[in-house]
């Protein structure tokens, strides 16, 4: 039940930003102020990246950005200064919170992008996460 509350939040987030771009005459627009007013959405991981690419599929609205790369540890993940610029800039910012992002609090705070909309999942699905099960051969 939870989930589904998580889930239509997002969607009307999305969809709140998507009519806030738009205007009245389209069609004289530039490429260069057509890309000025795309939502730039700025996933973290790759499931919260590939779930927004899924939810804006067919839209010309969006510029979506994967900060992780392929390969990346996400436990010592520090971002570049080309993540910050790109995560300051955002108009929505995906992560997913706890002790792997210990990072975000500050950049998100050193931000000047008072209109940023961010998304902590951590926070969002609060009691419903799981914690990580340590097994055998792990490290604790």
């Amino acid at each position: 039940m939870k989930m589904n509350k998580v889930v239509t939040f997002f969607f009307a987030a999305v969809l709140a930003l998507s009519f806030a771009g738009c205007k009245k005459n389209q069609n004289t627009k530039t490429e260069s102020e057509a890309e000025k007013q795309k939502i730039k959405v700025v996933a973290t991981i790759f499931p919260e990246y590939d779930w927004v690419k899924n939810l804006i599929e067919g839209s010309d609205s969006f510029e979506l950005e994967l900060l992780a790369k392929n390969g990346t540890d996400l436990h010592s993940y520090q971002p570049s200064t080309a993540d910050i610029v790109k995560i300051a800039s955002s108009d929505l910012f995906i992560y997913v919170g706890g002790e792997s992002d210990f990072w975000v609090s500050q950049v998100i705070k050193n931000s000047n992008n008072k209109n940023q909309f961010t998304v902590n999942l951590m926070e969002i699905l609060a009691q419903n996460v799981k914690e990580e099960e340590n097994v055998e051969g792990m490290q604790s």
